[in-house]
């Protein structure tokens, strides 16, 4: 394979004051100069559900974070400064691009902006998550500097021009994130002066260390039917539709006004419990796998949340929405034993295991909602979100995800070449660096 040396930036700007305070500043006036309140729409229930996934962010991922042991305290100030940036920044890029809101105070910051500025700050969570120990803070601000236009682009594209259904975000948070993750790592791997892994940087947890993650993964785990049962709106109450589980001569019921919210909430809840059970198992099935059961706890058990994201809000029975859990687990599961050491092969190092968690589960969720979309039970349900048929939907669906995976690449390059250009260790993981004494 071919490497290279990025020509590296000057001494003088290579560090996180310079790059962070110059990308926060332009944040700060393109954010005054562009956006405005929006006092009416505010919602106490959506609010409450919005904070369950704040805790998911900033909670779960700093926690998270603490799994390699050079991090100590510093990766939870590391996911505040990315994730607290990426939201506002989000939320101008998803004006301009989305919405088309270029004039001077049409952005309007309301919960739903808010919302969507969250998720995208979990998206580039995910895509830090994958380089995570490889890069310094700056690179890391860098990627999220870069990545919110990106993510905003690819929603426009497979939300708006194609017309996918992504409920709870598997493709566009979790797919892109993992792609976004995978060009950048791919990039940053055929740098001569960017190794595989850091000098002296061993990956190994300890007890400690899985303690903190394992902590990270319960908030996760706990709140996440929250992340998937924010995006469903109320539904008429004077709409009917078949109901999978009315077994009378009718065959038709009202449908609730938070029929679809119910269904979001707890067909991920079902699904979460299916992959944590079966992420265990499969863990203490032989002695070789047993030896990741730790990240098979830390990773598999979430993969039934991810799994869910496209068809969480449809008609589905209560079993199978914990079969598909259990699937999930089991692709994150193998996906650990056999795809993350598959991918150091062409120079892609996913310290998180993005790949098999956020990557692969997506597309199992969209194959899962082509199959949803046939059954008889969601026929209204295509209705009532303008679905010309199921053949058609499916095909939107598998569109879209394969252009999300080749928007996050695409783009993705391009960043980690900039990042390449700057120094990949700080030492900001280092639980003795800039918070007890300096390192040179």
């Amino acid at each position: 394979m071919v490497s290279f040396n990025v020509p590296q930036a000057p001494k003088s700007i290579n560090n996180y004051v310079s790059v962070g305070g110059l990308l926060q500043a332009i944040i700060i006036v393109l954010f005054g100069v562009f956006t405005k309140y929006d006092y009416s729409e505010y919602n106490t229930g959506q609010y409450g559900m919005l904070q369950d996934v704040n805790v998911m962010i900033f909670v779960g991922f700093g926690f998270l974070f603490n799994l390699l042991p050079k991090y100590g305290w510093a990766a939870i100030s590391i996911v505040l400064a990315i994730g607290a940036m990426a939201i506002p920044w989000g939320i101008v890029c998803a004006g301009w691009i989305n919405a088309g809101q270029t004039d001077v105070g049409s952005i309007t910051v309301s919960l739903a902006s808010i919302a969507n500025g969250i998720f995208m700050a979990c998206s580039c969570l995910i895509a830090v998550a994958t380089v995570l120990g490889r890069t310094s803070l700056q690179q890391n601000v860098i990627l999220m500097f870069c990545m919110m236009p990106a993510y905003a682009f690819n929603q426009w594209v497979v939300m708006d021009k194609i017309g996918a259904k992504d409920t709870g975000g598997t493709i566009l948070i979790h797919c892109f994130g993992a792609m976004f993750g995978f060009g950048v790592s791919w990039m940053l791997g055929h740098n001569d002066d960017h190794k595989m892994k850091r000098r002296d940087f061993d990956e190994n947890a300890n007890h400690n260390t899985n303690l903190m993650a394992l902590l990270g993964t319960l908030f996760l785990w706990c709140y996440y039917p929250s992340f998937n049962g924010y995006a469903p709106e109320t539904e008429p109450q004077h709409l009917v539709a078949p109901h999978p589980w009315d077994q009378s001569d009718m065959g038709l019921v009202a449908w609730d006004a938070n029929g679809a919210k119910f269904r979001s909430t707890f067909n991920t809840y079902l699904g979460l419990i299916g992959a944590a059970v079966t992420a265990i198992l499969i863990s203490d099935s032989s002695k070789a796998i047993k030896a990741n059961t730790m990240i098979h706890m830390q990773t598999g058990v979430l993969a039934g949340g991810v799994t869910m994201g496209c068809l969480c809000d449809m008609y589905l029975e209560p079993w199978g929405a914990l079969v598909l859990g259990c699937v999930g687990g089991a692709v994150a599961c193998l996906g650990i034993q056999f795809v993350t050491p598959a991918l150091e092969k062409i120079k892609v190092h996913d310290t998180c295991d993005c790949m098999a968690l956020h990557g692969i589960c997506a597309f199992f969720s969209v194959f899962a909602s082509c199959i949803a979309f046939a059954t008889p039970a969601n026929a209204h349900y295509l209705a009532h979100y303008n679905a010309a048929s199921a053949g058609i939907q499916a095909g939107k669906q598998i569109a879209g995800i394969f252009a999300c995976s080749a928007i996050g690449i695409g783009l993705a390059l391009p960043t980690g070449l900039i990042m390449a250009m700057f120094k990949r260790d700080d030492h900001w993981y280092d639980q003795e660096a800039h918070l007890i004494e300096k390192h040179e």
